[in-house]
């Protein structure tokens, strides 16, 4: 118990505080293949153009054209910061937070749950014999268990935080979750609606036959 406690505990503050710090690159990832936040990759361009012009005067216009195009990590970065100010960089980090307590408490604590049940299972209660590779196969077994339902259960935090970084402004969790609650609801009236015509039309079929 103590021992499951402190894995999942100390799994937890590591996992939170790596993804926390790798945020704003996620983000910037997200932004830039979203490219739905007109505002931020105008700025982004703009500023590419006054560094380029600044740093490089006789490139030839084809080529300043060619550079616009393209956002750099901490092009887009900066840019964020000016627009929306510093804390912009960790838009859903509520989510990233929630995502990341579940990933680091379940890996780490699982994994000892599972080493332990299966060390019992397969090798009796003093655990003896699983020295050497049969302790390596049942880390690795434990390992892999506990990945698979730590992804099935951080799978739906990993969607709403995908999500809320696609937004252009911040949203809270609650946001966040309700619309992706409203937008399933209106695929399962469209799927519905699709079913009835299609019936309807093949009963007609079957009325003219």
């Amino acid at each position: 118990g103590s021992e499951y406690t402190r894995l999942a505990l100390s799994g937890s503050i590591c996992t939170v505080l790596v993804r926390t710090a790798l945020n704003p690159l996620e983000l910037v990832k997200t932004k830039i293949q979203l490219k739905n936040d007109e505002e931020l990759l105008q700025l982004v361009n703009k500023k590419s153009q006054i560094d380029q012009n600044d740093s490089e005067n006789s490139q030839t216009e084809n080529k300043s054209e060619d550079s616009k195009s393209k956002a750099g990590t901490l092009d887009v970065i900066k840019a964020m910061i000016t627009l929306r100010g510093p804390f912009s960089v960790f838009q859903s980090a509520d989510i990233t937070f929630l995502a990341s307590i579940v990933f680091g408490s379940l890996g780490f604590g699982a994994t000892e749950l599972f080493r332990r049940s299966f060390t019992m299972v397969f090798f009796g209660e003093n655990g003896g014999s699983a020295k050497g590779t049969g302790e390596e196969l049942v880390l690795l077994t434990a390992a892999a268990v506990a990945c698979i339902i730590t992804s099935l259960a951080a799978a739906p935090f990993e969607i709403l935080r995908v999500r809320s970084m696609g937004y252009v402004e911040p949203k809270p969790v609650s946001d966040v979750l309700s619309d992706f609650l409203i937008e399933k609801r209106k695929d399962v009236v469209k799927r519905k609606k699709k079913k009835n015509i299609f019936g309807n039309n093949v009963i007609v079929s079957n009325d003219k036959i």
